[in-house]
This record gives C-alpha cells, sequence and structure tokens, in this order.
C-alpha cells in the first residue's frame, strides 16, 4: 500500500517544527507501528481511521495498519452459540508498538480475541474512541461474554451506560487541575463536538483514571440529573496489563473535523507511544476527512435506477447546493436506470460515456451502482462487480477527480402481504453494500450508506418507495439527507446563541453585531452562512394510514440565556411558525424548524434543479437521437436516402438547449445564497 510522502514545510513552521522533525528523524529507520481496528457500523469509522492512519505516516512517519470486521453490522442481540463478527490479520497485533480501537458490540472468534489479550498483557498501550465501551456484546451464557463484555470498564475505564439523544451534540472544556497535561498542548480550552454526550458517572472513570476534558450536553432529549450534568469525555489510565490508555467518548464524523479534536487525537496518541507531543505552536489545521465542493466544482452523478430518477425530484443535487452557495458549482447527471458496471448498453452511434463527459470535465463524481446486479448475479457475482467497478473508477480517474462518493444500493421496502416477503433480496443487497464499503476504502473514495432510510426511532414506519424498489419523493429527501450527513456535512455548525440579558449573540462562534433587547424579548438579524433543506415532502401512505405531513427537519440549534421565566414564540422574518416553547427550553437549546421562513425560496432552487435537469436529459439522450447522433446525423452518410448525408443536423436548437441550461443554473446560483433572516422571541401572553 503506497501513501503520500510529507508535503514540504513553509519556512515559517520549519522555524517551530524542526526540533521535533528531527526527533523523528533519529527515529525513521525503526518507526512506531500502529494497529487500528475498525468494527462499528454507525459512525463512519471506516472513512476517519483511514484518515488518521495516513496522516500518521505522512505527518509523522509511523507505520500503520488497518484490520476491519468482515461484517461491520454491530450485534445487538447476540445469540447463544454464535460469534457473527471476524477480523483477520490480528497476528499483526505482535509487533505493533500501538493498538487504537474503534467497535462496537463485536463477536470475535476466541482465537482473535486471544490475540487482543496476549497485546494487552504484553503492557502495551491502547487508545479507544466512543463505542468502544461497549465493543464486545457476546450472548449470555457464551465462555466469553463475562470477561470481554466488561472491556470497556475493565481496560478503558467506563462501560456503555446512557447518551443524551442523537439531536443533542456537547460542549467541551478542559478539566479542573487538567490544564498542565502535555495531551492538552494546543488544544483550545473549549470546543463544540457534534457527538451526543455519554454519561460515564457518577461511577466511572475509576479513581485512577487522570481527567482531560468534561462534556456538557447541547439539547438533551432528557434533562441530565444534577450530579450527571457534566460528564467526563477524555481521560488517561493504566489497563489491568501496565499498558497507558487514552481514551475519548468523542468521535462522531463531524468530529473530525474540528481542529481541537484532532490535536488531542494526535497528541493522545504520541503520548500512548511516549513520544513528544506536538509543540503548542504546531496549529492543527481543518483535516480533508469532511466533504468539500468548490469554486466551479462540476459534479458528474453516475450510475443506474437510484441515480437516474433522482433527476425527477432533485433533493440530493438541491441539497448539495444549499450547503455550498454561491461557488458556482454545476452538476450533469449520466445515469442510465439499466446499467451496471459491466453493462452500458446505448443506442447505435450514441457514444462511450467519455465522449459525453469530455465537454464537461468533471471533477467530482457521484457514483451509485449495485441493485441490478445484486438481483442478476446474487452474491456470487460480486468478485465480478468489484472488477467492474473498478474499472468505472479507473475510466472516472482519467479525469483527475478531485472526489469521488460510492452510494450504495437503497434496501427494499416491505410492503407487507400479500407482496412478498424481502428479507433474501435484502439480505444480497446487505453483501453488495459491505462489498462497495470495502472497494470505497481500498479505493480511497467517500462511501454513503443508503441501507434503510427510514428515521431511527420513528413508531410509524413510513413508505418510502412507490412499490418497494423505486424511492418516492420522501425517500429521495431522505436519501439526500443521508447522503450530506455521511459526507460530513450535517451537523449543528449553525449553533445560534443568545443572552437575552445582556443582549448579545453569536452564530457559529462569530459575534452577530445587531440585538436588540426590549422587555418582551429579544430581536436580531442573523445571515446563516447557508440555506437549510427544503421541507420534506408529504408522505404517500403510513403503516397506519396516518400522515405526519411535511414535518421539517432540524437545520440549527437555538440556545437562549437570560430570558424571563414563560413561554416564548419564535418567529422567522415576521413569520411566526408554530413554535412557543417555555424558557427553560430555550436555555438548555432547540432544534429550530426549518427552512426558518426560506421555504419558497429552498422550493424554488429545487424545482430549478429539476427544471434544469430535464432540459439536460433532452439534450443528452435526445428523443430525436436518429439525427442527433444516429443514422441521419451528418457523419453517418445517406443510408436511407433521404438526403441529409454530410448535414448538421439541429445545430440552433442543440445550442438552444445548452443556453437555457445555462440560464438556469444561473438562477440557481442566484437563489441558493441566503439572506438576512430577521429572528424575533416574544414572551407569550398566553399564561397558559
Amino acid at each position: 500500500m503506497s501513501h503520500p510522502s510529507p508535503r514540504p514545510l513553509t519556512s515559517l513552521f520549519l522555524a517551530f517544527l524542526i526540533p521535533f522533525y528531527a526527533s523523528l528523524a533519529a527515529r525513521a529507520a525503526d518507526p512506531a507501528h500502529v494497529l487500528f481496528l475498525i468494527g462499528e457500523d454507525e459512525y463512519k469509522s471506516e472513512v476517519t481511521m483511514p484518515g488518521i492512519a495516513k496522516e500518521l505516516e505522512s505527518r509523522f512517519g509511523m507505520k500503520t495498519t488497518l484490520l476491519h470486521d468482515k461484517n461491520m453490522t454491530s450485534v445487538w442481540k447476540p445469540e447463544a452459540g454464535k460469534r457473527l463478527n471476524d477480523m483477520p490479520g490480528l497476528e499483526a497485533l505482535k509487533d505493533a508498538d500501538l493498538l487504537v480501537v474503534y467497535m462496537r458490540f463485536r463477536t470475535f472468534p476466541e482465537e482473535q480475541v486471544k490475540s487482543l489479550q496476549e497485546y494487552l498483557d504484553s503492557g502495551k498501550p491502547i487508545v479507544a474512541f466512543r463505542t468502544s465501551t461497549h465493543a464486545f456484546n457476546y450472548a449470555s451464557g457464551d465462555p466469553l461474554a463475562e470477561h470481554w463484555n466488561a472491556f470497556g470498564a475493565r481496560v478503558l475505564g467506563a462501560p456503555w451506560i446512557h447518551h443524551y439523544g442523537h439531536e443533542s451534540s456537547t460542549d467541551v472544556s478542559v478539566a479542573p487541575g487538567a490544564e498542565g497535561n502535555p495531551i492538552l498542548s494546543g488544544v483550545d480550552p473549549s470546543f463544540h463536538v457534534r457527538s451526543w454526550l455519554y454519561q460515564v458517572r457518577p461511577e466511572y472513570p475509576p479513581k485512577d483514571a487522570e481527567i482531560l476534558l468534561i462534556g456538557k450536553s447541547v439539547g438533551p432529549s432528557q434533562k441530565p440529573e444534577a450530579e450527571r450534568d457534566l460528564n467526563p469525555v477524555a481521560w488517561t489510565r493504566t489497563h489491568p496489563g501496565g499498558g497507558k490508555v487514552f481514551m475519548t467518548t468523542i468521535g462522531h464524523p463531524e468530529d473530525f473535523e474540528v481542529p481541537a479534536f484532532r490535536r488531542l487525537v494526535f497528541n493522545g496518541i504520541h503520548w500512548a507511544l511516549g513520544k513528544p507531543i506536538l509543540p503548542e505552536s504546531a496549529k492543527e489545521k481543518h483535516g480533508s476527512l469532511q466533504f468539500e465542493l468548490q469554486d466551479g466544482d462540476r459534479v458528474a452523478l453516475i450510475g443506474e435506477n437510484l441515480l437516474d430518477r433522482e433527476r425527477y425530484d432533485g433533493y440530493i443535487e438541491t441539497l448539495l447546493t444549499l450547503r455550498f452557495p454561491g461557488r458556482g458549482i454545476r452538476f450533469r447527471n449520466y445515469s442510465w436506470a439499466g446499467d451496471t458496471v459491466r453493462i452500458q448498453a446505448r443506442p447505435l452511434n450514441f457514444g462511450e460515456l467519455e465522449t459525453h463527459l469530455e465537454p464537461f470535465q468533471p471533477n467530482v463524481f457521484i457514483l451509485a451502482y449495485g441493485m441490478n446486479s445484486a438481483f442478476d448475479q446474487g452474491v456470487e457475482g460480486i468478485p465480478e462487480f468489484l472488477a467492474g467497478y473498478t474499472s468505472i473508477l479507473a475510466r472516472a480517474r482519467a479525469f483527475n477527480p478531485r472526489e469521488i462518493a460510492l452510494l450504495s444500493p437503497i434496501t427494499l421496502e416491505d410492503l407487507g402481504p400479500p407482496l412478498p416477503d424481502q428479507s433474501s433480496r435484502n439480505r444480497i443487497l446487505a453483501e453488495y453494500r459491505s462489498a462497495i464499503s470495502g472497494l470505497a476504502r481500498e479505493q480511497g473514495c467517500r462511501f454513503v450508506d443508503l441501507c434503510d432510510l427510514s428515521p431511527q426511532g420513528s413508531a410509524e414506519r413510513e413508505f418510502l418507495t412507490e412499490n418497494g424498489i423505486h424511492l418516492n419523493a420522501r425517500g429521495y429527501w431522505r436519501a439526500a439527507n443521508r447522503v450530506l450527513e455521511q459526507l460530513g456535512l450535517q451537523g449543528p455548525g449553525l449553533r445560534l446563541e443568545v443572552d437575552a440579558r445582556r443582549g448579545s449573540a453569536t452564530l457559529a462562534g462569530k459575534a452577530i453585531p445587531k440585538v436588540e433587547r426590549g422587555p418582551e424579548g429579544v430581536e436580531l438579524a442573523v445571515d446563516f452562512p447557508f440555506l437549510p433543506p427544503p421541507m420534506v415532502p408529504p408522505s404517500q401512505v403510513w403503516r397506519k394510514g396516518s400522515d405526519k405531513g411535511r414535518e421539517p427537519p432540524g437545520c440549527a440549534l437555538l440556545r437562549v440565556e437570560g430570558l424571563e421565566p414563560g413561554k416564548y414564540t419564535v418567529a422567522f422574518n415576521g413569520k411566526a411558525p408554530e413554535l412557543t416553547l417555555p424558557s427553560e427550553f430555550l436555555e438548555k437549546g432547540v432544534t429550530l424548524p426549518t427552512p426558518f421562513g426560506a421555504e419558497e425560496q429552498t422550493e424554488q432552487v429545487r424545482r430549478l434543479v429539476v427544471e434544469k435537469n430535464q432540459l439536460f436529459f433532452f439534450r443528452w439522450r435526445a428523443h430525436n437521437g436518429e439525427y442527433i447522433y444516429g443514422r441521419r446525423s451528418k457523419s453517418s452518410g445517406d443510408p436511407d436516402g433521404q438526403g441529409n448525408a454530410g448535414n448538421d443536423q439541429f445545430p440552433a436548437e442543440m445550442a438552444e438547449f445548452e443556453r437555457l441550461i445555462a440560464e438556469k443554473e444561473a438562477e440557481i446560483s442566484r437563489l441558493a445564497v441566503p439572506e438576512p433572516v430577521r429572528v424575533s422571541l416574544r414572551k407569550k401572553d398566553d399564561p397558559n
């Protein structure tokens, strides 16, 4: 496996880093070997851990090994006698200097956990993230259950207890007395992360642990008990085998984009290895883990049915456009419903994919294959599928793209009797999902898991397809939000903090210049950096015949301190949505409904995206293709005697398509830029 070489540093940074890199050079002949165990299905560790590993190699000259569980699915309800996970290669632990763990609910065979126990008994160090507090989940009665299910408490210093809700996030600050700890060198004294807070108190971490950071839940689904309002989120200790432990319950994929957390991670790894900590002057920068569209990017969507039908609703393109406003980003959808990675049937003289990509010159690719191959070839066809997908990726890389994202197939929807049970087909699709995830890791691509788009924790499961296989508008809305979420583009970045008593406010940590304070509440003008997504379309059918209507997604977190007790109405641009909340709710933080007064604007952007895609579709896949690229085009002679040999058919009309598409794109770009929003909080007179 090849890795990028270190980039040359500027002279400014050399002045600070030469002593540190000199110490690394002295050890270059015997670089530290860091081994990663990756096995969880909730926090994209298969993306974040390879990113950390690459940086350990390119920045710090370390050697890394990545081991992935063959079955990333967490075992929630283990069955006696069944061990469903498998992580080959654990014998490499014998040569590892440091073990980094990001796992959740594993049931490895005995010989594999034996290798892990031998590593721990040798007194070597361990660094662990978030769900590793519940890394194992053997069935009751399994001879491995008692020892390994207690791995979190026994080795790391905390088990799984409780968290404060997936919609919440966490404010992090340095623990009292930890200010001088070397692991905190260069780490901001306070910062915010997307991870919802894990409860570990009052019993954990143990007294032998040194607590480094404390977390406070922001917008919890339930109010923590007073003594558990604050919980440690990072600490060190010594495990029973005598080795160092650096443990953090932080680890959401968005957290790895926070410079303070990234600095903490690298410091913790160096501390565990007994290596010099980075000098405080070497500031941590944002990493490349988060997907980003840049000015003038050209995005090509290529795949089968999933992306082909996306042009009818346009939610994926719309949400990406809204997330990066004012950047002149262009999209083209080259998907074709019946395609597979091996076969792309086209009309006569239509041309290869490259023929159509060449004028556009895409530098970002979003690819979605798998369902057609899964149904056509089954699990036995996965090797051929991967070979074909690798060929597709090679063709895409001929355009030197900056980003490539692979989307998994969706899960077939169970429509209930008398229609067939889809369990067997979904098991095949799950195998393809795992294969695509592995291919993305090997090829250095992003991966987005679109299996099971239904929202977690919903009492009634909505129908998201028209017929079990083709997403409806609501399904594409959920798919688009999943794409943004797993590309690291959703989260609590829009945190609106208001101090009503002082008449001050901040958005994402930046001060808002003008806040008007009055006896009944506050008003302020907010420049949001991007528009929220469109409202979710109405559900067509619900399990029990109900329709929850146009439920708004969460977009921004609002927290208001210093309000007089009572109920308050929150309004945007003078329009009062049905959002009346007691002051204590506003004080702990609430997720704003969207699109906070921008419903028409965001929906208009989506409609324009759909109209633009329709124009491009008729330009690219013209219904009268016989005259555009077929036997009656200028390049095909005069086979039927119609006198069309050498004629350039419809040049003016084809040019008109390009003009109309450009006009739509200009309008989309203009409308996608947010306008200032006037937010008001008024005390409600109603005593009830």
